[in-house]
């Protein structure tokens, strides 16, 4: 049950981390990465009361990531201040709240498992991926004001990229990790 858990969390990793746009169409949606966070959640929820918190504000995320199937970002050029805009923007804002929330609650609950089965190694790493992922979040927050800067904004644009892309893969790999050794 454990492994398959970490297996859903894997997959859920994939979608939510990374994102190709095709003609406005993500590929790899939002949605289908926390509802696999919700499956995996579900399967690890007797292990930590930290997985129960992490179910709880990831429901949250799989509604407020529906209307986002379709890209509807909001254009930085002919920018105007509207009511949808406010909107769309209080919602982006919630977003990141309640992922952040989700993710710190999963990783707590990685932590709080390897602490029980005495693996200090593993919890140290758990929290060593919280971490990256918080600071990948914020890097993604500094993007708004880069991009402003020409070629600065470029350059630090290209670094959050092959940022994203490297701790995509190693919370990927370190789920993997999980399922054998905390199963």
């Amino acid at each position: 049950m454990k492994k398959k858990g970490f297996t859903w969390l894997f997959w859920g990793f994939l979608f939510v981390m990374l994102s190709f746009n095709i003609n406005n169409f993500d590929i790899l949606p939002d949605i289908v990465g926390y509802i696999f966070f919700a499956i995996g959640i579900s399967k690890l929820s007797n292990e930590s009361s930290y997985f129960l918190k992490a179910g709880k504000y990831n429901i949250v995320l799989i509604i407020l990531s529906i209307p986002r199937i379709f890209n509807s970002s909001i254009p930085l050029t002919n920018f105007t201040f509207t009511s949808s805009a406010l909107i769309a923007i209080i919602l982006f804002i919630v977003s990141i709240i309640f992922n952040l929330l989700t993710i710190y609650n999963l990783f707590q609950g990685i932590q709080e498992m390897a602490r029980q089965k005495g693996n200090s190694s593993l919890e140290l790493e758990a929290d060593d991926k919280w971490k990256q992922y918080l600071f990948l979040q914020i890097g993604f927050a500094l993007t708004f004001i880069f991009i402003f800067i020409p070629l600065l904004g470029l350059a630090y644009f290209v670094i959050i990229f092959i940022a994203a892309i490297v701790v995509a893969i190693r919370t990927m790999l370190f789920m993997s990790k999980c399922s054998y050794e905390l199963n």
